[in-house]
């Protein structure tokens, strides 16, 4: 699923938006968002509200059950919060201004920085680069469905999943396998005959918890078709995450080969992406 409007559609939206509380997303908050847009995010229809945010932290799945590693949250200060709460929507920019879509409140609330620290990371020290990002952020958060503007197809960004699994039907590949680095890259390599070919994915916005990123990957890999996942993370830090699903939860297979060790394949698929 993705959460791009037609070209139709756009100028109400755009009209709409003038209307409502401008935000600024920061870089995470919009490799989540493009993350969301494109489906790679999938089930996610846009930021977390209240239940499924505590049930990520919790239980590593969303409130339904959906085995779901990271809490997606765009977060705000507390007179934005307050001005959307009275308008039910937000409009989401960029940095440099540019009208993204718009955000459906279902849910604000107030998060603590430090208890969701601790339930990422085990420890609410700031010298830690996930901890200390929490604590620069706003408290107030916003969950809720995105509408996002269409964007201009390019050669240059990355393959979405819908695009992904085209290719794979049109080119007649028996089979995608995904790869993903510690350092949040990914790609997707066809599995022939035909000759498979590399596609690069989007990039992930590390959380600096690699038991939970390495989940996440996993799951992004497989919303763009992948079944088997080549994972360039630690051993512990996926079995830390993967001992409280089944294989069933999941619906992929894990292949790790270790931090900063992946074969040539991978070192080759990340140069050409």
């Amino acid at each position: 699923m993705d959460r791009f409007i037609t070209e139709e559609e756009a100028p109400e939206v755009r009209a709409r938006a003038a209307r409502l509380t401008r935000l600024t997303l920061d870089d995470r908050e919009l490799t989540d968002l493009e993350l969301i847009a494109t489906g790679a995010a999938s089930p996610l229809t846009g930021f977390l509200g209240v239940r499924d945010y505590q049930s990520v932290l919790r239980d590593l799945r969303l409130a339904n059950g959906t085995p779901w590693p990271m809490p997606f949250t765009l977060a705000v200060s507390l007179a934005q919060l307050a001005s959307v709460l009275r308008d039910g929507a937000a409009a989401l920019h960029d940095g440099a201004g540019r009208l993204l879509g718009i955000i459906a409140a279902t849910d604000t609330f107030v998060r603590s920085a430090r208890e969701e620290a601790v339930a990422l990371y085990g420890t609410a020290d700031p010298d830690h680069p996930g901890v200390r990002y929490l604590l620069s952020r706003p408290s107030g958060l916003i969950g809720g469905p995105v509408k996002l503007l269409p964007v201009p197809s390019s050669d240059e960004r990355p393959a979405t999943p819908r695009e992904v699994r085209a290719a794979a039907r049109r080119r007649g590949w028996s089979g995608l396998i995904g790869l993903a680095t510690s350092q949040g890259l990914g790609c997707i390599e066809g599995m022939g005959p035909p000759e498979g070919a590399l596609v690069g994915t989007l990039r992930l916005a590390l959380r600096h918890a690699p038991g939970r990123d390495a989940l996440l990957h996993a799951i992004v890999l497989k919303n763009h078709g992948a079944r088997e996942v080549l994972l360039e993370y630690e051993r512990g830090d996926w079995s830390g995450v993967a001992s409280r699903f089944d294989g069933e939860d999941l619906g992929i297979v894990p292949l790790l080969v270790g931090g900063r060790a992946a074969p040539s394949r991978m070192r080759s698929a990340f140069a050409a992406v």
